[in-house]
């Protein structure tokens, strides 16, 4: 019921603000050629996105290095380049500071099995005894919990793999054979807040597509069930921010040649579907990175039809959004009680996120007793109401109030929990919160006081 009321509530023109969303980037006069089955990995120590790779319009692997800066693009001319290649992997070390890429399909056509790394400077391979079979199309993700690079997935002519293989800077190691099961196409990132590394979608056969969610902890993969659902897809993009701790799911496609034009989020326990403005025009085998520094999802390049078909037109877009932030901020003051001024906050590590609860804190309420709250959410009060009349000298009221919650606060305390509904046009709206407690000790003629105000703008 709660949760209805809320949504009822921000139905209404309270205090609404725009969601952020995707935008066309101007890229400058130098930019990378149209490419698609690139790789983007951010440098959060040098504050840039790299790029390396791809293949462009007229089926051509590139083998070039540029690095975005927010603004411009620069192309870098390193003293040692891989080999041209598209469909590899690549992430960031922020542990040793340095872009790691695996594999992809050369000139020739031919799978790979190399392993290079960027310092920012120059290119540098790596040598090792032992290493992932020659593959295209794998995906890859940086733990930096356990510092370590993370591959899964890909494929060859003759094989579709499964097995799972860490990188240390110096070695690889196999870690599973089996788990999560064999695919290409798929995508993953790592979870700082969860610390784990995150795995969606992918195709496992010619001809058949997955949306499956799986976790991998270091020793295990496992299936994270979801109540909802993006639809099967593979060339999709997945990044992380890690701000708000949250990931991105943008399109891709299916079986047949159709994209993906949708935007999902994932909070840690669910998929919200997120509409309208945040959606970039369909496309596949993009790139995608959180550009921290900027605090903005940048995306590049990709396709917008099938392989073969006369439509298709090979991408050298760049689009970048800037997600939209929770927040909470006291808008006016309390009035004393027995026990001091009765305090309104959100509660450590809660903030007002689409498909999430959350919690506000009630402090140095009347303690002599277990006391009444009623817990008052609306829109804002302007001018803040003088309840001097009303038996309440020195106290004003913040919030024009639509739903009320009864709570019962023992200790001089208690949490209000806010059921927030996953419906994105919430994503920017504002609801206003106070609290009026009970406090016969009060020594006014209403026998209560109320919390300063709050106002909880909802973002991702």
């Amino acid at each position: 019921m709660l949760a209805r009321s809320l949504f009822l509530l921000l139905v209404l023109p309270l205090a609404t603000a725009s969601a952020q969303a995707w935008q066309s980037v101007s890229q400058g006069s130098t930019t990378p050629v149209a490419r698609q089955s690139l790789t983007l990995a951010y440098d959060s120590n040098r504050q840039c996105t790299v790029l390396f790779g791809g293949c462009d319009a007229n089926s051509n692997p590139r083998g070039d290095t540029w690095e975005w800066n927010g603004s411009l693009w620069l192309q870098r001319q390193p003293v040692t380049n891989p080999p041209a290649r598209y469909g590899h992997a690549m992430t960031y070390d922020s542990a040793r500071q340095r872009v790691v890429m695996f594999g992809g399909r050369d000139t020739s056509q031919a799978e790979l099995a190399d392993t290079w790394e960027w310092d920012g400077t120059d290119w540098l391979q790596a040598t090792t005894a032992t290493a992932p079979l020659a593959r295209i199309h794998s995906a890859m993700a940086f733990d930096s919990s356990r510092q370590c690079t993370v591959l899964f997935g890909g494929h060859s002519p003759a094989t579709m793999f499964g097995d799972t293989w860490e990188w240390d800077g110096s070695t690889w190691y196999l870690r599973a054979t089996a788990g999560a099961p064999a695919r290409h196409a798929h995508a993953m990132v790592y979870d700082q807040k969860a610390q784990l590394t995150l795995l969606f979608g992918g195709s496992p056969l010619p001809g058949s597509q997955m949306n499956d969610l799986w976790s991998w902890n270091g020793v295990l993969w496992s299936q994270i069930p979801t109540t909802n659902t993006p639809s099967v897809r593979q060339h999709h993009t997945l990044t992380y921010d890690t701000v708000h701790h949250l990931t991105l799911l943008q399109g891709g496609c299916y079986l047949g040649g159709g994209l993906r034009d949708d935007s999902w989020l994932w909070n840690g326990t669910d998929w919200i579907l997120l509409g309208g403005p945040r959606v970039t025009p369909p496309r596949a085998m993009a790139a995608m990175t959180y550009d921290a520094a900027r605090g903005r999802m940048f995306l590049f390049g990709g396709r917008d039809g099938a392989v073969g078909i006369p439509s298709e037109h090979v991408l050298g877009d760049a689009w970048e959004c800037a997600p939209a932030p929770a927040s909470f901020q006291v808008t006016g003051p309390g009035c004393p009680g027995s026990n001091g001024t009765p305090t309104l906050d959100a509660a450590p590590l809660s903030l007002p996120r689409i498909g999430q609860s959350f919690v506000v804190h009630l402090a140095q309420l009347y303690n002599q007793a277990a006391t009444v709250v009623v817990g008052c959410l609306g829109g804002p009060q302007v001018p803040p109401l003088n309840l001097t009349p009303f038996g309440m000298p020195n106290c004003l009221l913040h919030v024009v109030p639509y739903q009320n919650t009864f709570l019962f606060a023992y200790s001089g305390q208690v949490d209000w929990t806010i059921p927030i509904p996953p419906a994105p046009f919430l994503v920017g709206q504002t609801a206003h919160l106070q609290a009026l407690v009970v406090d016969p000790a009060a020594g006014n003629q209403l026998e209560a006081v109320v919390t300063n105000g709050g106002a909880a703008t909802i973002g991702w």
